[in-house]
């Protein structure tokens, strides 16, 4: 992860929630496949006058087969999205600045707004913006 990359993490953060979402409900997202045959077979009770018997269900191979590869797909895509906020994490904790790295953390991965982060630093928006861009500058 390079400094020029670090500003897109908030969409990976964002991304990796909505996969963990599309995981959690991947039930839903899988419609069955509806399958029917049809059986001769007779009444067990007098007269015994054979008939033709359409019997329907849903095919549970198939939708656990489905359900299988879109949960691998979305755990691969979740695997690479952590390894780039891994990647960034990496490239803030190298930073030898304390306030720049909080700075950073808050900004990008905890996604807080500049009143919220100079808060969190104790100096004012105004000073934590010039730190941000003194590193940008850099």
């Amino acid at each position: 992860m390079t400094k020029q990359e670090l500003p897109d993490i908030k969409g990976v953060i964002r991304e990796i929630g909505s996969l963990q979402r599309q995981l959690d409900g991947i039930d839903s997202m899988i419609r069955p496949r509806q399958v029917a045959d049809t059986v001769k077979g007779s009444s067990k009770y007098f007269p015994y006058m054979q008939r033709i018997f359409t019997v329907g269900g849903l095919d549970e191979r198939d939708y656990n087969a489905q359900k299988a590869d879109l949960s691998r797909r979305l755990k691969i895509s979740l695997m690479r999205l952590q390894l780039q906020l891994e990647d960034a994490s990496k490239l803030i904790d190298q930073q030898d600045d304390a306030d720049i790295r909080m700075i950073l953390r808050l900004k990008y991965i905890n996604g807080l707004t500049w009143s919220e982060i100079a808060a969190e630093v104790h100096m004012s928006d105004k000073t934590a913006r010039r730190h941000l861009n003194d590193w940008w500058a850099k």
